[in-house]
């Protein structure tokens, strides 16, 4: 992904560092980054793991990009070592410790489930509207309403 830099050159940045995208490259991120937890959360059986609110966490949104942007150089990029895959799972264990440290709130399921994989959906509408207002913050004018923010004095 490419994006301009403070001077006005364009620098190329990886989809996954929150801090760097502008709202296009955001809404990319955050489109894939959903469908990676989706697939995650089901192919793992995590709904007692994965909070369904998980990005309204910061801890959670950093985690779980990183466990992506893990899994894709494991598993997508055709020049990984044989054994990234298994590399990845031993990676992934420890990330299944963090993201329940960081559920400190009890986001997530808890209790006896059953073997079925839990009906897990991530609230649609909900995330529509978090991710629309961080494009908004995104854009220019939110930037320069930021900056604004942070010139005033407490």
């Amino acid at each position: 992904m490419t994006v301009s830099d403070d001077n006005g050159s364009f620098v190329e940045i990886a989809p996954w560092h929150w801090q760097a995208l502008d709202a296009v490259g955001a809404a990319q991120t955050w489109t894939a980054l959903a469908m990676f937890v989706t697939f995650l959360v089901t192919r793992y059986d995590l709904g007692d793991v994965v909070p369904r609110c998980w990005w309204t966490h910061g801890a959670l949104i950093e985690e779980l990009t990183a466990l992506w942007a893990s899994w894709t150089a494991a598993y997508v990029d055709p020049h990984a070592s044989a054994d990234a895959p298994i590399l990845w799972h031993e990676r992934f264990a420890a990330s299944r410790a963090r993201i329940a440290e960081w559920d400190r709130l009890g986001c997530a399921q808890r209790g006896h489930r059953d073997s079925t994989p839990t009906d897990w959906a991530h609230e649609a509408d909900a995330f529509d509207a978090f991710v629309r207002a961080d494009l908004r913050s995104r854009s220019v004018a939110g930037r320069l309403h930021a900056a604004t923010e942070e010139d005033r004095p407490c």
